[in-house]
């Protein structure tokens, strides 16, 4: 009999063990190997953390990942089960009792990062109600296969209102926008409050991050300054200047990957270049229409 439950500070470090025992030294959140962290994380409730039990022994663990900016937001992440008892639903079970945990709380939006080489991932996804918004494209090198690229497919479960800030379809737009459109619905769109640092970039896990936070076309032209071979991942957050960052981007190089919810639950337009063509088994059509989108135009900005 499999039994979830909260978290309890004695479950910290039969985790951190079936972490080591599933991923060895390879899982990309190093956090999770230390039993005195994943206790501290509970106890502010950066973490809610959910085990699953077969008796004393602790076969599975999954959590939500509050946002630090906004805690009504949160990641449902670090999903773990034995592989000896993979195929019962206890993946689905965690899932479920952290939404209805999300839902009590009153949380407004809930995100996950899905592997694309699991499809139990997917599935799981699927089952518990989130949009698939975008790509991450050889987003962390492989948990399981060190030598090669990990991608992510983004969701999104709203218990709130979450509109895109996009009223109409853009010329040459993406054919996967218009069901997030359906999906989320929209509302106008207003011009982001310029901050201190318009364009901030991060490497993380031998990526190139780029967010714009109040783009502008000349944002835009300035990172083709950028090494064209990089694995580079951009964000543009959405506001009335899109229309005219996206072009100068596209001549860039950057392929469209789909949408993401960042910092104040503001929607952000995903772009790629430096990616490899690899195929991805995608459960979801949507996943499957940003991939062919990205690919269609990798392929279109080659031949030119």
């Amino acid at each position: 009999m499999i039994v979830v439950r909260g978290f309890e500070v004695q479950d910290a470090q039969p985790i951190s063990d079936l972490f080591m025992r599933v991923y060895g030294e390879h899982y990309f959140y190093p956090q999770i190997y230390l039993p005195s962290v994943i206790c501290h994380h509970n106890r502010t409730q950066q973490w809610q953390s959910v085990v699953a039990l077969r008796g004393e022994r602790i076969v599975g663990h999954a959590l939500l990942w509050r946002s630090a900016d906004d805690a009504s937001c949160a990641e449902l992440a670090m999903i773990v089960v034995d592989p000896q008892l993979r195929g019962r639903g206890i993946a689905g079970r965690m899932g479920r009792y952290l939404c209805d945990h999300a839902r009590r709380q009153g949380m407004s939006v809930l995100t996950i990062k899905m592997v694309a080489s699991h499809e139990w991932s997917q599935r799981l996804g699927d089952s518990l109600g989130f949009q698939v918004t975008g790509l991450l494209l050889d987003y962390v090198d492989s948990a399981l296969c060190p030598r090669q690229r990990e991608s992510a497919i983004l969701g999104v479960l709203a218990f709130q209102a979450q509109p895109i800030p996009l009223t109409y379809t853009p010329v040459n737009a993406p054919e996967w926008i218009g069901p997030l459109q359906e999906h989320f619905g929209t509302v106008a769109p207003g011009f982001a409050v310029p901050g201190a640092e318009p364009t901030l970039t991060t490497i993380r896990e031998n990526r190139l991050d780029v967010t714009l936070e109040h783009p502008t076309s000349g944002d835009a032209i300035e990172l083709m300054r950028l090494p064209s071979k990089w694995l580079t991942h951009v964000q543009v957050r959405m506001d009335m200047n899109l229309p005219s960052v996206l072009p100068v981007l596209h001549r860039c190089g950057f392929v469209d990957t789909g949408l993401t919810l960042g910092t104040g639950r503001q929607w952000y337009w995903l772009l790629q270049r430096g990616f490899s063509n690899s195929s991805l088994q995608l459960h979801c059509p949507m996943a499957r229409a940003l991939q062919h989108a990205a690919q269609q135009r990798m392929a279109l900005a080659k031949s030119g």
